[in-house]
């Protein structure tokens, strides 16, 4: 049986007499729905039965099988006895053992690939009727919905996994009053091998897997024909009986050792500041341990990038994107540094993200946008990757920073960093906007759960992993102390932390390395902080935690004798981390380089401020 959409149920009337072989039953079934309102659920509204599916009938004793379909009718095999109530389930093949109260069924692990429905036979059912001519199912499971695309990549996807911490498959038990499951044999992970199904920025590759229902933590892996892989973890997710409860992943696949395509160069972009309003900020680039200063002017004679360059990011294998705040503008680069476009009318602009569909969307700390609207707060503005041009604007908190794109959603940190010189406090919010409309959704308000008091200030670097983003509240400076936020973009929560995490990055192993600064004017020192913070497990590491679970003592050393730390980065793609120091924030920079088991293999002079890093897959240079 393939699952179209959702269906009906009804209900059954009971008959007196013994039913014969030849009358048969007409199937009606229990209502899918989607918890969510704004998903898109699947197309119709009816179940399609395949030719061979068949479901157990028992009146208590025997077990009878229902076959030779014909639309949503079928016959009985044998002769069925006359009983009080029935009990029914789908599919007929698990069948272990019955009775009128239950049956205990095998749920299989691997399931069959069927493109924008479930496989055959996943979606099991059960009831109870007093009229076999009119049997009524219900699910007793639910389906996890996942539709992925990539950043930047073009791939096939050749099989996925599920995982949970809680049984997904096995023998089990299922009572038929209430179509509770209960495992005698799980297993908790579920397989799906799949055709060469394409994927790509733009384009979906939709899986549906059906699981039992309960409160799960779920990690998804999709693998690619070159062994290629994309991991989207799920933490805590409630999916109920006869849901659909669709996500969306928009991530690149991270590469394996036996790749051809994998990328074995270290090339890195680094955005020195510079000081601002002196207009001196300069692109340096690294390129296996060997940087080169000057980057951008070398490959562009007679320009410079700007002032304050804020923000560097990678939209697809032939263009880079740079923030630069100063300067009000968006320079967009090729990956061997020439400058190719501009979009110039984005005042004050500070952090970007994308969207996989052609956009970018940019922060500003402005009121006056270039589609002549006035904001009394600062926006967020969404740019077209066709023409560079401003196409439509949302207004958000006061000065808003970092952003992030989730699931058709932007996610904004708001600081309010002028409240020393406009009339207004320090924010304490994320605002929600849909990247459709560009409308804001709501703010969600950031507080202490222990104090009720607000997180303020949400400043500083904001780095993605999964649904999680790492946020930084440097306070007030003073009475209000720093914060860390990990903030679930699935649920909307968050957790909050007692340390700063000023400059952040996400690591290979689907964690945040967080090196914090909490400043005090009171007494005009540095605090600083190494952390590892797992998101999925609300573990927090001092130090560097490497992915084999070792810590790295080349990166505490040298993260103890760096004057001022600015920048913490690691390269997604071959895994090798770097700490950028900016000495005394007028003179040349240092940056530091460590490899996959933590050691200190690099370092570099660059220019002032050293900030902002963005490194470029082999595939961009080919």
């Amino acid at each position: 049986m393939t699952l179209a959409a959702a269906v009906l149920c009804s209900c059954c009337d009971r008959i007196a007499d013994n039913a014969p072989a030849w009358v048969a039953a007409t199937v009606t079934f229990e209502e899918i729905v989607s918890p969510d309102a704004t998903k898109t659920v699947l197309d119709g509204n009816a179940l399609s039965w395949e030719t061979t599916d068949s479901f157990g009938l028992t009146g208590g004793k025997a077990l009878y099988k229902y076959n030779n379909v014909s639309g949503n009718s079928f016959a009985p095999e044998t002769a069925v006895r006359k009983a009080d109530i029935y009990a029914t389930y789908y599919p007929y093949d698990a069948i272990v053992a019955h009775s009128v109260e239950s049956f205990t069924v095998n749920i299989p692990a691997a399931q069959g690939y069927v493109e924008n429905s479930v496989g055959s036979g996943a979606l099991a059912m059960a009831g109870t009727t007093t009229d076999i001519t009119k049997i009524g199912f219900r699910h007793i499971m639910c389906v996890f919905d996942v539709s992925i695309t990539t950043l930047t990549q073009n791939s096939n996807i050749r099989s996925i996994s599920l995982k949970s911490n809680k049984p997904l498959a096995g023998r089990a038990v299922v009572q038929t009053s209430d179509c509770a499951v209960s495992f005698e044999d799980p297993l908790y992970e579920i397989t799906m091998e799949t055709p060469d199904v394409p994927v790509g920025p733009g384009k979906a590759a939709r899986f549906m897997v059906v699981v039992p229902p309960d409160t799960h933590t779920l990690t998804l892996t999709a693998t690619t024909e070159t062994g290629n892989t994309l991991t989207a973890k799920y933490k805590n997710l409630t999916l109920r009986r006869s849901t659909i409860y669709s996500v969306d992943v928009k991530k690149d696949f991270k590469p394996n050792a036996n790749d051809p395509d994998a990328t074995v160069n270290e090339r890195v972009i680094l955005l020195n500041e510079g000081n601002w309003q002196s207009n001196n900020g300069q692109v340096s680039f690294i390129e296996n341990g060997v940087i080169t200063n000057g980057w951008f002017r070398k490959n562009n004679p007679g320009m410079n990038i700007g002032d304050t360059p804020e923000d560097v990011l990678m939209i697809n294998d032939s263009l880079v994107a740079i923030s630069v705040n100063w300067s009000n503008i968006i320079q967009y680069i090729r990956p061997t540094g020439e400058a190719v476009a501009q979009t110039e009318d984005v005042p004050n602009c500070r952090a970007m993200c994308i969207d996989g569909n052609g956009f970018l969307y940019i922060t500003s700390y402005a009121h006056e946008t270039a589609l002549g609207e006035y904001y009394q707060h600062g926006y967020v503005a969404k740019v077209s990757l066709d023409d560079f041009q401003v196409k439509a604007t949302c207004e958000v908190g006061y000065e808003p920073e970092g952003v992030a794109y989730y699931d058709g959603r932007l996610y904004i940190a708001n600081t309010g960093g002028y409240s020393f010189s406009e009339e207004h406090g320090y924010e304490n919010s994320i605002s929600v906007v849909d990247v459709g409309t560009m409308n804001l959704l709501r703010n969600v308000g950031v507080v202490d759960p222990d104090t009720g008091n607000p997180i303020i200030n949400l400043y500083g670097e904001m780095s993605q992993c999964g649904s999680f983003l790492c946020i930084n509240s440097p306070g007030d400076y003073g009475s209000t102390p720093a914060r860390t936020i990990i903030f679930d973009c699935e649920e909307e929560s968050y957790t909050v932390y007692d340390f700063p995490c000023t400059y952040n990055t996400t690591t290979i192993d689907d964690k945040f390395l967080a090196v914090g600064s909490a400043y005090s004017y009171d007494t005009n020192q540095f605090t600083y902080s190494l952390k590892t913070i797992d998101p999925y497990e609300d573990i927090v590491y001092d130090g560097y935690r490497l992915p084999s679970g070792r810590f790295s003592s080349d990166a505490q050393s040298t993260f103890e004798s760096i004057q001022n730390p600015y920048c913490v980065y690691q390269n997604p793609y071959t895994g090798h981390l770097y700490m950028c120091e900016a000495k005394s924030f007028t003179s040349a920079g240092r940056v530091y380089e460590f490899d996959t088991r933590g050691e200190l293999i690099n370092t570099m002079v660059c220019y002032i401020n050293p900030g902002h890093m963005a490194a470029l897959p082999d595939r961009c240079f080919k």
